[in-house]
């Protein structure tokens, strides 16, 4: 997937533990630009982490309800995807999740995804992102657009 392709390289500081992990996406959600954008998704409503062992790759998902599961949303997140980007790519998947008029790595995603670099890992990484997205051909959608009931990021 080119979205994936465009990251490669993208890591950030390592955060070895979930703990570190959370942590730092506990940081995130506590910025008032988060809340802003994000109103609900706090600390109280956090992911759970799980540690993925024997998963291939890092994944955001909403877990079955009970009695079968949890009902909440989790990241998965194996050892070697225990970075400060990965931890933002799964961010802006629990952001945009109750949005089912959105592709999963469309352009509003990848907007998020470039507005969440941007803001917490600066414009180094940001810029890195934005020329392999470039190289890669991935769209970018328009920033978010302010309405009366919040940030809005669309795939147009």
């Amino acid at each position: 997937m080119r979205v994936y392709r465009a990251e490669h390289g993208l890591r950030g500081a390592l955060l070895p533990q979930l703990g570190d992990c959370r942590t730092y996406l506990s940081a995130v959600v506590g910025d008032p630009w988060w809340a802003d954008r994000f109103p609900g998704l706090d600390e109280l409503a956090l992911p759970d982490f799980r540690p993925g062992h024997g998963a291939r790759r890092a994944f955001y998902r909403l877990e079955l309800a009970p009695p079968h599961g949890t009902g909440r949303p989790s990241i998965t997140l194996p050892r070697s995807y225990r970075t400060q980007h990965v931890v933002l790519h799964e961010a802006a998947h629990w952001a945009l999740d109750q949005r089912t008029d959105l592709a999963v790595h469309g352009p509003a995603f990848v907007r998020l995804l470039v507005d969440l670099t941007e803001r917490y890992r600066g414009t180094r990484a940001v810029n890195v992102l934005s020329e392999h997205l470039g190289t890669q051909r991935v769209t970018v959608g328009p920033p978010a657009i302010r309405t009366d009931a919040g940030w809005r990021y669309v795939d147009v």
